[in-house]
């Protein structure tokens, strides 16, 4: 009979916690993920995951997020008042510059003075000709610098207009928002769903004394405390994201960056600048065939000996028979004669004409 009844009890655990979650659970954490992950831009994902302790830490000491009850307050007549909207920003900036590294410093300078969160960073060169072959100058629209921030929302509006005192020309910049609060709520219900669930399995953790309805009550317990775990997570996760919004800003460099003072190169400069990358390159084709010859040794020892073979094979083949010098003198002197007598022949016949 206790059996019974702690199975009676667990039944109606399970069916009270789906009834309260029926409605709050109509937009599963995965959904969220997935929305979070595409207004993240390229660098929101693993990186961001990482770092989510410090930006939880750094958001309760300015602030930012909650640390008391998540659950929405009710008024008198039970519906849900919800008491502050959760909204995600993401913003993106391209600008072009004439002074990179200029325009790089006064980005680096904002996202210090915002108290930005640099999630990722890139910088990129196309031209190291300079550097490789000794020129004194590099070309222009070579370099790129691009850089994912986490702002703090407070801050962002505020960010977004400081970027206009960057060197150089705005290209594009473009903001949206995304209202979360109906899944930040409705996370917030799960969990207070699964913590009372999880209450009521520990009573009866309590209460139970055959072994197989502690196994039970323990697998149960496992179940509801990792789902819990994970509805928590999201929650903070969107605490986050409510705390600091996203910034993605590209910087490209668009003019000529003069390492030294350009000068024209002399006649006999630009030939020895010919001649050494005349042997550079000359340099790379040898190495090349080399590899190349390396790489494809056995086909090349094959087609050789099929030639080989060919060539003997024609040798074997029957050949005209050589003549003596005799036979050629007796020969060249037919062919002499002949020529004689057509000659004469030909002449005769004009005079008989």
């Amino acid at each position: 009979m206790k059996k019974r009844s702690i199975y009676k009890v667990v039944a109606a655990a399970i069916v009270s916690m789906v009834l309260l979650t029926g409605c709050g659970s109509s937009k599963s954490s995965a959904s969220y993920e997935a929305d979070s992950a595409r207004s993240a831009e390229p660098a929101a994902g693993a990186a961001y995951m990482a770092d989510s302790a410090m930006y939880e830490e750094a958001a309760m000491d300015n602030g930012d997020i909650s640390t008391g009850d998540t659950t929405p307050k009710e008024e008198s007549t039970g519906k849900i008042e919800l008491s502050e909207e959760k909204i995600v920003y993401t913003a993106n900036v391209s600008i072009s510059t004439k002074k990179f590294e200029e325009s790089v410093s006064a980005s680096k300078a904002l996202a210090k003075k915002y108290g930005a969160i640099i999630q990722s960073e890139r910088y990129s060169d196309n031209d190291t000709s300079w550097y490789r072959y000794g020129y004194d100058h590099r070309r222009g629209s070579s370099r790129h610098y691009y850089v994912s921030l986490r702002i703090p929302s407070p801050n962002y509006d505020a960010f977004l207009n400081a970027t206009g005192d960057i060197e150089g020309v705005i290209d594009e910049k473009s903001s949206s928002a995304e209202n979360i609060s109906q899944e930040y709520y409705d996370t917030a219900e799960v969990i207070a769903s699964y913590e009372e669930e999880l209450a009521r399995l520990k009573e009866l953790m309590g209460q139970a004394t055959e072994m197989s309805d502690i196994l039970e009550l323990e697998q149960r317990i496992t179940e509801v405390q990792t789902s819990l775990n994970q509805q928590r997570s999201n929650l903070r996760r969107m605490d986050t994201d409510v705390a600091y919004s996203y910034v993605n800003l590209d910087i490209d460099e668009v003019a000529v960056y003069e390492k030294e003072q350009i000068k024209e190169e002399t006649y006999a400069e630009k030939l020895v600048s010919a001649f050494v990358e005349s042997i550079s390159e000359f340099r790379i084709v040898v190495g090349n065939i080399v590899l190349w010859v390396v790489r494809h040794w056995a086909l090349l020892l094959l087609i050789i000996i099929i030639v080989m073979i060919i060539i003997k094979i024609r040798g074997k083949g029957p050949r005209p028979p050589r003549m003596s010098r005799k036979e050629k003198k007796a020969l060249k002197e037919a062919e002499k004669a002949a020529k004689m007598a057509e000659k004469m022949e030909a002449d005769k016949v004009v005079k008989d004409e």
